[in-house]
Parts: C-alpha cells; sequence; structure tokens
C-alpha cells in the first residue's frame, strides 16, 4: 500500500481517506448538510426509529459550534482528481478512558457509521477497466484507517455501541481487533433523567477535570472515590444523541478490580450520580447556545429558485430560532444519561437497582464495544 497526502492506495488501484469536517472548507460545509442528514436518517431506518427534521437542524448546529465531529469517508480511483467521492461519515466526540495502572489516555466515542448506497452505487459506476476493489470490505478498510488516523493523534481508546444482530457492523470492528461486553455482564444501560438519590445519605464527592494538555475543553470530567483497596472512577462526557439532536451525559465506570460490599457499592454509585448531576447542570450541558455558522453556499449568480434550493439544504424546515437554542432563563435541569458497561456484572447490577434500564435504539438493546490502540495492530 501506498499513502499519498493522507490518502492510502488499496490493492486493486481504489484510493481511501478519512477526514475531520473543516467548516472553512465549502466542499466539507456541502457535503456535511447531506451525509449528516442521510446518515442519520439511514440509522434510524435500520434501527426502525423515527427521523427527526428537528434534531437533524440541532446536530448541524453543534457540528458548527463543536459539540460534535464528523468524520468524512473519502474515496476516489484517480489520486489526481480533485473531487473525491463522499461515501458517508462518522458521528463522535472526543472523551478519555483509563488504563489498567489507572492512567488517563485519551480517546473518541463513535456514535453512527454509515456508508450511503448511492454513493456506493456512483463508486461502482466510477470503477476504470483494470481496476479493483479491495478484498477487505470498504467499512473494514475505513474502520483500520480510522484507528491509524487515532494512533497518530494519541488516541488509544475508541469507544461506541452497536446491535449485536448487526453483524455488517460489527465484523469491521472485531477484525480490527474490537472487544464487545458479553450478555448477562455487560450493557448500555440509560436513565431519562440522572436521579437524586437524597434518601440514601449520599456522600460528597468531587468532580475532577483532566488536566488541559489532555483534553481541550470543559466537556469531560471523572468523580474519583477510594476506600480500602477499592478505587472506583466514573468518567462523565458531554455527548449527543444524533436521533434526536440533544445533548446527553455518557457514563462508563472503572475501577481496579477490587470492589466494596454491595451496600456501598450502591452508596458509592449513587453519590456519583449526584455529583454528575450536579456538575452538568452547573455547566449547563443541556442548553445548547446559538453559534455563528459558516453560511451555506449559495450560487451568486444563481436564480432566485436556486438561492431558494441552497437555503432549504442547509436549514431544512427551520427559518425560525428553535426554543433549544434560547438563552434559558432558568438553569438548566441535566440531559438524559447512558451508562456503558463491559463485562463487570457487579457495577451492571447497582446501576440497575439505581434505576438504570437497558439502553433501547427502535426496539434493539445496545451493546457497548471498545478498540484499546495498546498494540500495534496495522
Amino acid at each position: 500500500m501506498t499513502n499519498t497526502e493522507n490518502w492510502e492506495g488499496q490493492q486493486g488501484g481504489l484510493y481511501l481517506a478519512v477526514k475531520p469536517f473543516d467548516k472553512t472548507n465549502a466542499l466539507h460545509r456541502d457535503a456535511a448538510t447531506d451525509v449528516m442528514r442521510r446518515t442519520v436518517q439511514s440509522v434510524a431506518q435500520t434501527h426502525s426509529a423515527a427521523f427527526d427534521e428537528a434534531g437533524f437542524s440541532r446536530n448541524m448546529h453543534a457540528l458548527y459550534s463543536g459539540d460534535i465531529r464528523v468524520d468524512f469517508f473519502l474515496a476516489k480511483w484517480d489520486i489526481c482528481n480533485a473531487k473525491p467521492i463522499y461515501l458517508g461519515a462518522a458521528t463522535n466526540w472526543p472523551t478519555v478512558g483509563i488504563d489498567q495502572q489507572g492512567n488517563i489516555r485519551r480517546g473518541v466515542y463513535t456514535e453512527d457509521v454509515c456508508l450511503l448506497t448511492d454513493k456506493l452505487r456512483q463508486l461502482i459506476q466510477a470503477k476504470p477497466t483494470g481496476k479493483e476493489f479491495p478484498e477487505e470490505s470498504l467499512l473494514e478498510c475505513f474502520e483500520r484507517i480510522s484507528l491509524k488516523n487515532m494512533r497518530a493523534n494519541g488516541e488509544v481508546y475508541k469507544f461506541g455501541e452497536i446491535d449485536l444482530d448487526n453483524t455488517r457492523a460489527m465484523r469491521p470492528q472485531l477484525n480490527n481487533g474490537g472487544v464487545f461486553g458479553k450478555a448477562g455482564d455487560s450493557a448500555v444501560l440509560e436513565f431519562g433523567a440522572i436521579p437524586s438519590l437524597f434518601d440514601r445519605g449520599l456522600i460528597d464527592l468531587p468532580a475532577v477535570h483532566p488536566q488541559k494538555n489532555l483534553f481541550e475543553d470543559e466537556k469531560l470530567f471523572i468523580v474519583p472515590w477510594q476506600g480500602g483497596d477499592s478505587d472506583i472512577r466514573f468518567i462523565a462526557t458531554k455527548g449527543r444523541s444524533t436521533a434526536a439532536g440533544r445533548p446527553r451525559v455518557d457514563i462508563r465506570p472503572w475501577h481496579n478490580g477490587v470492589l466494596p460490599d454491595q451496600p456501598t457499592l450502591e452508596l458509592v454509585v449513587a453519590s456519583a450520580l449526584f455529583a454528575i448531576k450536579n456538575e452538568v447542570e452547573n455547566q449547563s450541558w443541556s442548553h445548547q447556545p446559538l453559534h455563528m455558522a459558516a453560511s451555506p453556499s449559495v450560487p451568486i449568480c444563481g436564480d432566485v429558485l436556486q438561492g431558494y434550493s441552497a437555503l432549504h439544504n442547509a436549514c431544512g424546515t427551520e427559518i425560525i430560532l428553535p426554543a433549544s437554542y434560547r438563552q434559558p432563563t432558568f438553569a438548566t435541569p441535566a440531559p438524559e444519561a447512558h451508562v456503558f458497561i463491559i463485562n463487570d456484572r457487579p457495577m451492571l447490577e447497582t446501576f440497575q437497582a439505581l434505576g438504570a434500564a437497558p439502553r433501547l435504539f427502535g426496539n434493539k438493546p445496545m451493546m457497548p464495544g471498545v478498540n484499546v490502540l495498546t498494540q500495534k495492530l496495522f
């Protein structure tokens, strides 16, 4: 294989790249509106969930404000061709993980991954005589390239969730070193709203923000507890439900393998939830402020109909400022929360005892997964 300006040549002659959205790039702005809309539509359809037009508009504001990121999946047959085919995208945001020694390491959480059928047809139709597709599936190729980019950026963990019946989506991750939780010991759980649990005689736990050189903003913190030989920490990251286009709290518990008795563990988890609830309310994670975004690409010499079409493609049906973007008068409550537990039955049962329910997307229960880039995979 060869690499030419971040393009990776595949066996057979196809060139692929995974590139982050750049809001100063007009091509990226046009592609983001189209690809993000159809990615969320496709994922929603796969899970028998509804597509929310207002939620899509909120997602676009989140993209321009930096609350979420998009990585484009690009392909072309001729390395000199200036216009690649935008095959799809992955939505994600930065987070951290904790290794076995208790060290905090940078990571990424990936929410949605999608290749678009009509773009794949376009790529097939554009295939020159004498060139072939790689033996790997394109999803597997893009997964491998994404992990290589992460390693180059110093990111160690890639987190996500999946429907275990979706073998097409699981295979690329498994073939690139991914690990998924096992039923009975693992689950993605959710709270519609983080409970206060005052009746449990809570203990005071701090919300600790990582050093700035590790994480670039205030969208993450850790709630730690130590007692006896036990070291338990709860990572809270500002995430996003892209189906609804609203912020959420992602929680991942970690411990050193030594847990206290069950009543104490329930007290620790309840106290951590209370600390997380207070911190995200203080930071107004539920509120999505209005950010200036780059204007849509409107043809200067085009007619009125072309101008209206460009505005509609960028804004959808949102022609007034939705209430969700206005500055709130009073403090905003904490958003919903997802809890990701992999192969840890005591922690799973404790969160369930405190009211967390299995996370369903459409009618499918979701399972957490992770790639740990501590060994050379490529």
